[in-house]
């Protein structure tokens, strides 16, 4: 059998690989801030569903009376390992990060530090923007306080009353910082900001001191995929992730140990819970919010404009029939999928348009021209998902919106996430139906495309476009299989297809012939692929990953797979892209893929596969596969199990992405 690591803690590394890119010297500053903020906030994310899963998890084997002992292994030993990277991720946030931004002239003020001057404005924008924000409540057994928010334990001095001496003060919707005026950049964390101000909020009585704290819930949740009113479901699935179990409690360091006894009764949690932090209440927005200042270019990544595909002041669709596109984003520009939404919309030979929708920006564009097109009559079939996590309440709304403007709205099989990304264009010219479509690795979304690296198809190639044509039907529930030709579909047929390529190239192994796996993914957990990526490596196969997440495959055990190499790369952009090479040399089979190599992605969601057989298209992807093999600078070498940071220093160092940027700014839009 296979070594197999461990999923939570594998996805655990990949946090601390972030994390160690906020701690290189040679990361900008604000950059170094928006690493920190993403570590931290993928620390908190893991703790409130993964950690709360594995929580519900060992209940449920309790409850059963099962051993539980792996399950409650795992869960102490990941809980360690993420206080650990809270712990190191506060120092380098007060060590190392703080310090060189004042350095730089960016202050975060303490209110000890703020002047009367400021005060008056502070005051004024107090009454004015944050009061209608704040709720006060009792520090008593039932307090309810939303997930992730900012709150104030608040102490009063005993009037004599009788009235009670301690409350909180709840923040909500209140951005984490606040400026405050002077001749450089000084900003006040808004629950100094708030406290400040406290006075007004109990009239008559004396604030003796406050201290932050912010409360982290189990939002492990999920809808009920084989409800057949997914809006329910889903709505349900909301509402207990509000009323999820309070995990941890992010608490001031100077916290009281009686308020903290009674903070700890009123959530009913015991004092383990709680965790105290440094002085900021939110420290991964705060880090967020300082690298997204205006005006400190000088300390981000230099801009630069993506390579545009050409001509699209000309006929897209014209282009298509001539050959495919492949853009490689967010080195290619993501405007050209827009533009196809766009100009179907507007296009009166417009017969349908057809697509998959999982996660979207807010506004949409595509969503735009969606609803425009069903406007001037065209038939517009959406699938958009309600159960993609954390997006449920945007994807609720967009389905209204897309609903009332005369779109027809499916959800995804039966108990199955539509996750696969597909455009599909029906144009009818001279009574001739003419097909031309989109397939890719990232969604519809605008923003996200300008900071993942991600792959999109064009193309007008019937037998792709006829695929995409039945892959709808089958999501029209008029197939019971996607009955497809070339591109291959989960849950019916991915794995298998995998794995039949898999044991291709272990056939080839034995007989002597080029052979090799190259691959690309964000996870790889999924058993069955495990072993049969192992057992190639066994045959004499080299299989090359490079997985930027969770990798449960363990490189070299045991020995006879020391031809397996796993990397993670981590740099500018996210790595999103999924592309997969099968066979030796320059007789590579070449796929784009919507699936990472998951079991939920093999049997709970709708997943597609798709090959690359235009030349330029297919090379393109292998290069941008071959760079990722050739990093330096971003790639994390795994060995046994442990991830090896890149070491090449001085000129020896070659960043993937930093290759293929320069290779995108420099070349001319591609014709």
């Amino acid at each position: 059998m296979a070594a197999v690591a461990d999923r939570e803690l594998e996805t655990l590394a990949f946090h601390a690989r972030v994390l160690a890119q906020a701690l290189r010297e040679d990361t900008p500053l604000l950059e170094r801030c928006n690493f920190l903020g993403i570590a931290l906030a993928g620390l908190e994310e893991w703790i409130a569903v993964r950690l709360g899963g594995l929580t519900a998890r060992l209940r449920k084997e309790d409850k059963l009376r099962a051993s539980g002992m792996r399950t409650s292994q795992v869960l102490r030993e990941a809980a360690q390992r993420a206080d650990m990277l809270l712990r190191e991720a506060d120092q380098a946030l007060y060590t190392v990060l703080l310090p060189l931004l004042a350095k730089a002239g960016v202050h975060l003020a303490r209110p000890d530090a703020v002047t009367p001057v400021q005060m008056a404005a502070l005051s004024a924008l107090f009454h004015r923007d944050m009061l209608p924000h704040l709720s006060i409540l009792p520090l008593e057994a039932g307090l309810s306080l939303s997930a992730g928010a900012v709150s104030l334990a608040v102490r009063l001095a005993d009037d004599g009353s009788g009235a009670d001496d301690e409350a909180v003060v709840a923040l909500a919707d209140l951005p984490p910082l606040v400026p405050l005026a002077g001749g450089e950049t000084m900003l006040l964390p808004v629950e100094d900001a708030v406290a400040l101000n406290l006075r007004c909020l109990f009239p008559g009585r004396q604030v003796e001191r406050c201290w932050p704290f912010r409360v982290l819930r189990d939002s492990h949740a999920v809808s009920k995929e084989d409800d057949p009113d997914v809006r329910h479901a889903v709505r349900t699935a909301m509402e207990k992730r509000r009323q999820g179990r309070v995990l941890r409690v992010m608490a001031h360091p100077e916290l009281p140990g009686d308020i903290e006894s009674r903070l700890c009764a009123a959530l009913g949690i015991e004092p383990m819970r709680l965790v105290r932090r440094g002085y900021l209440a939110a420290p991964g927005r705060v880090m967020k919010a300082v690298a997204a200042l205006p005006g400190w270019d000088s300390a981000r990544y230099a801009p630069f404009a993506p390579r545009l595909l050409e001509p699209l002041q000309g006929d897209l669709f014209a282009l298509l029939e001539q050959r495919d596109a492949l853009l490689c984003h967010p080195f290619d520009s993501f405007e050209p999928v827009v533009r196809l939404a766009e100009a179907a919309a507007r296009d009166r030979r417009t017969q349908a348009i057809l697509m998959t929708l999982y996660r979207t920006g807010e506004p949409s564009r595509v969503a735009a021209a969606l609803m425009e097109a069903a406007r001037h009559g065209v038939r517009v079939h959406v699938w958009v998902e309600p159960r993609a996590r954390m997006d449920e309440e945007r994807n609720l709304r967009l389905m209204d919106s897309l609903a009332a403007a005369g779109c027809r709205v499916w959800n995804g099989p039966p108990g199955l996430k539509v996750h696969g990304k597909a455009l599909l264009v029906e144009l009818l010219e001279d009574g001739v139906l003419r097909r031309y479509a989109h397939l890719g690795t990232g969604n519809y979304h605008e923003e996200t495309a300008r900071h993942y690296t991600d792959f999109s198809l064009l193309t007008a190639r019937p037998e792709l476009t006829d695929d995409a044509a039945r892959f709808f039907q089958y999501l029209r529930g008029e197939r019971e299989r996607p009955d497809l030709r070339v591109l291959t579909a989960s849950p019916q047929g991915m794995r298998q297809e995998l794995l039949r390529l898999i044991r291709l190239e272990m056939g080839k192994a034995e007989q002597g012939r080029p052979c090799g796996i190259a691959c690309m993914m964000n996870a790889l957990t999924d058993p069955e692929l495990i072993q049969a990526l192992t057992d190639a490596g066994r045959r004499g196969v080299p299989v090359d990953l490079t997985v930027r997440g969770a990798c449960c495959l363990i490189p070299g055990l045991p020995a006879e797979t020391e031809n397996i190499t796993v990397r993670s790369v981590v740099g500018r952009f996210l790595e999103h892209g999924r592309v997969l090479a099968f066979g030796g040399e320059g007789q590579e089979s070449v796929f784009l893929s919507s699936a990472d190599w998951m079991k939920r992605s093999m049997e709970q969601r709708v997943e597609l596969l798709i090959p690359l057989t235009d030349g330029p298209a297919r090379d393109a992807a292998l290069h941008h596969l071959r760079c990722r093999q050739t990093d330096t600078a971003g790639a994390w070498i795994n060995r046994r199990g442990v991830y090896n940071p890149p070491c090449a220093v001085g000129s020896l160092k070659c960043g993937a992405q930093e290759v293929l940027l320069a290779e995108a700014t420099s070349q001319a839009p591609r014709a």
